[in-house]
């Protein structure tokens, strides 16, 4: 009989001892699968409480971390969207002015080459298509002008 209540008592003293041990395993399982929700129980302030303590902390600290980093990620893609949305209305923008310009351009060749058909003489035909020349250059160049706003900056390509 007497061995028998040794054996429970040893039995109860082990599972005494061991259970903070188990618990802790337990809860580091389930950090480890992403829960830092979970808080290792400190049942006394020997090693294992201190063990379980400092544990209690990394995951607060994880914890915090991990929220820090979704705020972060958070304002990262609000930026990120208001970029596109600024690069979006520049484009249209450009794309308007082109358009703008290329058609006011083109419609004033257009007169310019109606006019210079008509002219009384070769003299003045000479100059109006000069003066047409210059207008295609300059439309050539305020053409040029706008597509290199729509490039990317030169540091943003190294």
């Amino acid at each position: 009989m007497v061995s028998l209540f040794g054996v429970m008592a040893a039995y109860a003293l082990t599972a005494v001892l061991t259970r903070p041990i188990v618990e802790l395993v337990e809860v580091t399982k389930a950090v480890a699968s992403g829960d830092l929700k979970r808080k290792a129980p400190t049942w006394a302030k020997d090693e294992i409480g201190q063990l379980s303590e400092a544990f209690n902390v990394m995951t607060e600290n994880l914890e915090r971390s991990r929220t820090e980093l979704q705020e972060k990620e958070e304002m990262r893609a609000h930026l990120l969207a208001k970029v596109i949305t600024a690069q979006e209305e520049e484009r249209k923008r450009i794309a308007r002015e082109l358009h703008d310009e290329t058609s006011q351009l083109l419609t004033s060749l257009m007169v310019g080459l109606k006019v210079a058909g008509d002219a009384p003489s070769l003299d003045e035909a000479k100059t109006r298509a000069a003066e047409l020349r210059d207008l295609a250059a300059g439309a050539l160049d305020a053409v040029h002008d706008l597509a290199l706003l729509d490039q990317p900056p030169a540091h943003a390509m190294s």
